[in-house]
């Protein structure tokens, strides 16, 4: 079976095999910690369409622990976001809901 990927100006096909392997060896942790042993960076990104991003980054979460806290901060913000590169990105500055609910919910910030 054959899949299809995004490199570089278009779509390209490479063998379900050689993507399982090439998933393996990427840099997105399996294993997950708990929150009080987390140290999760916020930041703020201005991108070139004048809207900001607030990026949680840091995590060491498996893939579906991640989806998980990203969609309950998008409820808690009232905001959409997306998962890249292993980030949390949320739409618009919401640093201070993330950090209040972060907290409130026994997960480690980084200062």
């Amino acid at each position: 079976m054959k899949t299809r990927t995004l490199q570089g100006d278009g779509w390209s096909f490479e063998p379900a095999a050689h993507k399982a392997s090439s998933a393996a060896s990427s840099s997105i942790p399996t294993g997950s910690l708990t929150p009080d042993k987390q140290n999760i960076v916020m930041a703020i990104e201005h991108r070139s369409s004048g809207k900001m991003v607030t990026i949680i980054a840091g995590l060491v979460l498996s893939i579906a622990a991640r989806e998980d806290l990203a969609k309950k901060l998008k409820t808690v913000c009232g905001t959409g976001g997306t998962i890249r590169d292993g980030k949390i990105e949320l739409q618009g500055d919401q640093r201070d809901s993330v950090r209040l609910w972060l907290i409130k919910n026994a997960w480690h910030l980084k200062h």
